[in-house]
């Protein structure tokens, strides 16, 4: 599986991670590594499969439910 994320400091932009363990619920945080660092960013969607390369994996689910609603950033 994987998910889309998006951070708050970026605008207009999601990233894809891939999920090795625990399945995040969309709206819900998580901690995922960006460039060099780890980043807490929010999950948009999820899916089955993805054609990307070398996708790094989620670090760490923060929410056990969603903290932001679809209409986030609308």
């Amino acid at each position: 599986m994987f998910v889309d994320v998006i951070f708050p400091s970026i605008k207009n932009k999601q990233y894809t991670y891939k999920v090795d363990s625990e399945l995040p619920k969309i709206g819900s945080r998580v901690i995922v590594p960006l460039g060099n660092r780890k980043e807490t960013g929010f999950v948009i969607s999820i899916k089955e499969k993805c054609e990307l390369k070398n996708i790094k994996s989620i670090i760490q689910v923060v929410d056990k439910k969603e903290v932001i609603t679809k209409d986030y950033g609308n």
